[in-house]
């Protein structure tokens, strides 16, 4: 099959700019792939943690607390903890024991041999546990706590159940019970392309610029 040529044509400078430094960035594939002595076999990926929190129920204290607060009066939102960092948080549901948030979170993964680019979290993650807090006189408390099963989660597949939240018993060693909460999560990992699928396009955007004809406006 014969290449046909491609003509790029814009209405300013500042749009073939644009268009040439975007071309010159997906041409050259970052290393996200695991390293290997054969530069073809790097590749293009997009890895992410996807979480949806979506309602609590059944809320109430832990016997440990000793809190005799109302229940009408609980005012509560979520922590996303990663590695032991808080990494979001959600809006704060007020006077309600069954709060309903419905809120989307992502968070996105480094490259596998790049360790330096900005990212959501670490190369590697085990801890993930959402944790529900309480308002209380400014301020504010633990109710419990959900811990999610990363490792063996498997990719591509959307989790979904209402999982117990728990708080640490009185001998802290056992756990109570205080509630429930909806969550779905799912890791992701999207192979784009691999370095011999750009080469043509990176011929093109690596000559020198000055080749490039800007089209009269």
């Amino acid at each position: 099959m014969r290449k046909m040529p491609i003509y790029l044509a814009l209405e300013t400078r500042m749009q073939m700019e644009v268009w040439f430094v975007m071309l010159k960035c997906y041409a050259t594939p970052e290393l996200y792939g695991p390293p290997s002595l054969n530069p073809s076999e790097t590749f293009r990926c997009q890895r992410s943690l996807s979480l949806r929190i979506g309602e609590g129920r059944k809320l109430h204290w832990a016997d440990v607390t000793g809190d005799n607060v109302r229940e009408k009066e609980m005012d509560t939102y979520c922590e996303i903890m990663i590695e032991g960092e808080i990494r979001g948080k959600t809006s704060v549901k007020k006077g309600t024991l069954r709060p309903l948030w419905t809120e989307d979170f992502v968070f996105k993964y480094p490259p596998y041999a790049n360790l330096i680019d900005e990212s959501d979290l670490p190369d590697e993650v085990d801890d993930v546990s959402i944790v529900l807090r309480y308002i209380r006189r400014n301020r504010d408390l633990v109710l419990g706590k959900v811990s999610l099963s990363i490792l063996d989660t498997e990719m591509g597949i959307a989790n979904q159940k209402w999982h117990p939240l728990v708080h640490p018993g009185r001998d802290g060693l056992g756990v109570e019970h205080v509630g429930e909460l909806d969550l779905k999560y799912k890791l992701e990992e999207l192979v784009i392309l691999t370095t011999d699928d750009y080469s043509e396009i990176r011929k093109v955007s690596t000559r020198n610029e000055s080749r490039l004809n800007v089209a009269p406006s």
